[in-house]
């Protein structure tokens, strides 16, 4: 599986969230020295909602990525079961339905 970081919704919203960061930081330092304190306050207090936002998508991603195993791997059995051979045992097959009579 190939990845392409230029896609991916975690670079951009770090992109974002540095971007944003350090213009909300020069803006105050420079224009208004005695607000500088207040603004890199204002920065710290994103950053949570920032790195929630960052690890709910990465929570996501794995949850996408373990569903795909299991599919695939009801799949492999599935194909076992349809075939007129038997398919060899390995773990990828030995996918057992609760429901499924023995």
């Amino acid at each position: 599986m190939e990845h392409n970081i230029w896609q991916s919704r975690k670079f951009w919203i770090t992109v974002v969230d540095v971007v944003v960061s350090l213009t909300t930081y020069f803006i105050g330092k420079y224009l208004n020295p005695e607000a500088a304190k207040d603004i890199m306050t204002l920065v710290l207090a994103l950053q949570p909602v920032i790195l929630l936002l960052v690890t709910s998508y990465t929570v996501q991603n794995i949850a996408g990525i373990k569903a795909d195993g299991i599919v695939q791997q009801a799949i492999v059995y599935n194909e076992g079961v349809n075939s007129s051979q038997p398919t060899p045992v390995t773990d990828a097959t030995v996918v057992k339905m609760e429901s499924e009579p023995e």
